[in-house]
């Protein structure tokens, strides 16, 4: 007898149906999922942006920047523009200190030390200064160096001399050595300013643990003036009002 298979068929086909709609809802799903992941919901606020920035840390250098405020120094009949970030501290009647901030310094034995690069500024020359002038050998010869805004009692030109410690293969410190210049391997000698009326103008990277005024750390002369932390004293040097 012939049996009628039509019901059964509409069963089957109504299975296939739901099947299919199961798979094109999970596709669906699935798109939408990978929609929402690529294009995440931008909650931040201005203010935490602003913050992450903040947190950032330079180990190896400080940042550049393009401000800078005037600071008089009455004491010294001197002033100049600290760039923003740098700190101004007296140590001694007469002498000031501007230091960058803090970051990790290259030395010349490969080793990174904690510290900053600081400029000095004082006159007249200490006991302790002798060491510094004694060991000091320029390692670049001098460069002439061009005040941006001088007073009308200061010479608009001096020269900047880098010197090594020791050696000539290294930067020790740099001075502000008025209107000689110096060569390779020629020293200021350890009775420099021992008459009296020099000034102390000098810069190099250093940390708190090195409390004489001009004590450095030698660092590699393909790296000393590479920093932002240089260029920054540089500009220091070149602001410098003496009245």
């Amino acid at each position: 007898m012939f049996e009628d298979k039509r019901p059964r068929r509409k069963r089957n086909l109504l299975i296939i149906g739901l099947i299919l709609l199961l798979v094109v809802s999970a596709g669906v799903w699935v798109l939408a999922s990978s929609s929402d992941n690529d294009n995440p919901v931008q909650n931040q606020s201005v203010e935490d942006a602003l913050a992450e920035v903040e947190a950032e840390q330079i180990t190896n250098d400080i940042r550049e920047v393009s401000s800078s405020e005037t600071q008089e120094f009455k004491d010294l009949g001197m002033e100049a523009d600290i760039p923003f970030g740098w700190e101004i501290s007296e140590p001694d009647t007469g002498e000031v200190w501007v230091t960058s901030p803090e970051f990790d310094v290259m030395t010349t034995s490969g080793e990174e030390k904690a510290g900053y690069f600081r400029v000095a500024l004082r006159e007249g020359v200490q006991s302790q200064d002798k060491n510094y002038f004694g060991r000091g050998f320029v390692s670049v010869p001098s460069q002439k160096l061009t005040y941006s805004d001088p007073a009308n009692s200061q010479t608009p030109e001096t020269y900047l001399s880098i010197f090594g410690l020791d050696t000539t293969d290294n930067f020790g410190y740099f001075f502000v050595n008025g209107n000689f210049n110096l060569d390779i391997g020629e020293s200021l000698g350890a009775d420099f300013g021992q008459g009296g009326g020099a000034y102390i103008i000098s810069g190099g990277y250093s940390s708190p643990d090195l409390t004489d005024t001009m004590a450095t750390y030698p660092v590699p002369l393909n790296y000393f003036n590479q920093t932002n932390a240089f260029k920054q004293a540089q500009s220091i040097i070149e602001s410098l009002k003496i009245f």
